[in-house]
């Protein structure tokens, strides 16, 4: 008998939850959402990055690729090398 009753008090909450929760689904992702914007425009914003000095190889190579496309030609990868 005592199963019985709480098999059906716990159905009975479980459906009111679930109305519940499918009649406020949208105040409580709009809410959510908006919160989650707030709290992200809040942090700590990026001022900058780590920029690596070319090396002397790859100068070289943007050298002849911009010889190269001063002439109007196609730079062949063997010229890279």
């Amino acid at each position: 008998m005592l199963f019985a009753l709480g098999f059906l008090a716990g159905v009975a909450v479980c459906t009111f939850l679930a109305v519940v929760l499918t009649f406020f689904n949208v105040p409580i992702v709009r809410s959510t959402i908006t919160m989650a914007e707030a709290i992200k425009l809040a942090g700590p914003r990026p001022k900058g990055g780590i920029y690596l000095p070319r090396d002397e190889a790859e100068a070289v190579r943007q050298d002849v690729i911009a010889k190269n496309r001063e002439r109007g030609k196609d730079t062949p990868i063997s010229e890279l090398l």
